[in-house]
């Protein structure tokens, strides 16, 4: 008979889901997540309701306007917005082949006991806040930028990256 054949009936696993702990951890993050979320918004909604009269006074022109001379009713950010984009794809194209290079030696190519060391610094480098580095940058780095930025100017400002409109 077929009786014979039927595979014998077993219990289903039954899933309880996650502990207690488990749920009060996601519940206390999600928490967590959802106010910094809203925090962001908030802060967001306020600059943008302070930028209200200005914007109501000067209308897009604030974006595309370079000059800032609050003397003469002029004023805005697109010499600002061009500085910061330059600035950050600078820091973009040595910053991300020097930390890759960094990782790679780091994990592949140091020896054991320089390696602990390393990682060390590396997390050392990270905890100091990028103000620390931009202080840094700006007292010991900038004078010589400087002479610099006055020498490509001079001499390349055929290319639109280091022409300066001003007396370098």
């Amino acid at each position: 008979s077929g009786a014979d054949h039927d595979p014998p009936d077993v219990p289903r696993v039954i899933d309880p889901g996650l502990a207690p702990e488990d749920r009060v951890f996601r519940g206390i993050a999600r928490g967590i997540g959802l106010s910094v979320f809203g925090l962001i918004l908030a802060i967001g909604a306020f600059i943008g309701y302070q930028a209200i009269p200005t914007l109501r006074n000067y209308g897009t022109r604030f974006f595309t306007e370079s000059a800032w001379l609050p003397e003469q009713n002029k004023i805005g950010l697109a010499g600002a917005l061009v500085g910061t984009v330059e600035v950050a794809l600078i820091a973009l194209f040595f910053g991300i082949p020097l930390a890759w290079a960094a990782a790679l030696f780091i994990t592949e190519y140091a020896p054991p006991k320089l390696r602990a060391a390393l990682v060390s610094i590396v997390d050392l480098m990270a905890a100091i806040p990028g103000i620390v580095f931009g202080l840094w940058g700006l007292f010991l780095l900038q004078p010589q930028a400087a002479n610099l930025s006055r020498w490509l100017s001079q001499h390349l400002s055929w290319i639109p990256l280091f022409k300066v409109d001003t007396d370098p």
